[in-house]
């Protein structure tokens, strides 16, 4: 080819200062933006979880209420009921002491 080394070496200078452009290039136009990108949907994918474990948490919660109120709720209704019972008994009794008082059969 005939070049000179110092020939040479301007060109392979020259060519690696032009690829250094491009890759810079690609960096900067590219890259950089879709990992600002990436960095931005991952930071609204971790609120979003967030924000959901919170939710579930909150929902937890009130299920726990519920389970616990619906408990208080069957104790006050077994209450009732067994007082209903002894209020009945007591009433037949009363019952079947008039009629036998009155002479009559209950029917």
């Amino acid at each position: 080819m005939g070049y000179r080394w110092t020939e040479l070496a301007a060109i392979v200078a020259v060519i690696g200062f032009v690829s250094a452009g491009v890759v810079g290039l690609v960096k900067v136009a590219i890259i950089n933006p879709q990992n600002t990108i990436n960095r931005q949907q991952a930071a609204q994918a971790e609120l979003s979880n967030k924000m959901l474990r919170d939710s579930i948490d909150m929902l937890t919660k009130k299920v726990e209420g519920i389970g616990d109120n619906a408990d208080m709720v069957h104790k006050d209704h077994d209450k009732r009921l067994d007082d209903h019972e002894v209020h009945l008994a007591r009433h037949d009794e009363e019952l079947r002491t008039l009629f036998e008082r009155t002479g009559e059969k209950k029917s």
